[in-house]
């Protein structure tokens, strides 16, 4: 027989309605919700790094021969590049997308309340429609602001990128047309070497692209660590519940109620 040892993870019942636990809990889901995020995304992105980074050594080798300062440079603009994606992606998850983890439970609620044919008794009950209706309005707006934003931050990083690749490009074709005119520069070398800057400027911004989403998995494995590191109660506190064939539960001087008050203060008892 083989053993394995368990650990159980509790959690007290008073936390289930503090926000700030469920929205560790929220942040720490989405890190496992897929294969392009959390640790498996890490891993993914690993693989990527090692395959740009060979054939990046390939035209390392061949640019050699061109002008070193003109490598540097465009590894320069792949870093401008890396720097502005990877402050995007530190932006919208601090400014966007960490603060709408309340969001997404409230939106579940409300998905499941007016979707729900079980609820539909209710809200006709108790003329929630309207209410529900505005509501609902409410929640699609805060996400299509917080969209829009993300959208903009997005809109900033891609300019950046653009005006880097189109800054390589006239660098690489403003030295290569100088040597050229020199005589300096066959035409087949002309070829060789716009293909290959172009090439090396692609796999370079691609390990940068790839570095930049490898700590933005990182951000989303603390996340996870976070929810898994949080103070869920001592788990000695209490008794344990005798057993018997039989039990009753006595509830004293309860109330219910949903926007208004359906029983008010009265006592019941289950038997199970």
């Amino acid at each position: 027989m083989v053993e394995f040892n368990r650990k159980i993870m509790t959690i007290d019942f008073k936390n289930t309605e503090d926000s700030d636990v469920m929205d560790c809990r929220e942040k720490g889901g989405r890190a496992a919700q897929g294969s392009e995020v959390g640790l498996e995304g890490m891993m993914r992105q690993v693989v990527n790094l090692l395959e740009y980074s060979a054939v990046t050594a390939v035209g390392l080798i061949i640019l050699g021969t061109m002008n070193i300062f003109v490598m540097l440079v465009l590894v320069g603009l792949s870093a401008i590049g890396f720097a502005a994606k990877n402050h995007a992606n530190k932006k919208c998850k601090k400014e966007v997308w960490d603060p709408l983890a309340n969001w997404w439970r409230r939106n579940h609620y409300m998905s499941n309340t007016t979707c729900d044919f079980a609820a539909a008794k209710d809200i006709r009950m108790f003329g929630l429609r309207e209410w529900l209706t505005e509501k609902f309005k409410k929640e699609k707006k805060t996400k299509y602001e917080g969209q829009i934003k993300n959208e903009k931050i997005w809109l900033c990083c891609s300019t950046c990128n653009i005006f880097c690749f189109a800054a390589s490009q006239i660098i690489v074709y403003g030295w290569l047309l100088y040597k050229a005119l020199r005589g300096e520069m066959t035409i087949g070398n002309f070829s060789l070497y716009v293909a290959s800057s172009t090439t090396f400027y692609t796999y370079v911004w691609q390990i940068m692209d790839s570095i930049a989403d490898l700590l933005q998995r990182s951000r989303e494995v603390d996340d996870w660590r976070s929810f898994l590191d949080m103070d869920g109660g001592n788990p000695d506190v209490g008794k344990e519940v005798p057993e018997y064939d039989s039990y009753e539960f006595e509830f004293r001087n309860v109330s219910l109620g949903f926007l208004q008050w359906s029983f008010r203060i009265f006592s019941f008892l289950l038997s199970a």
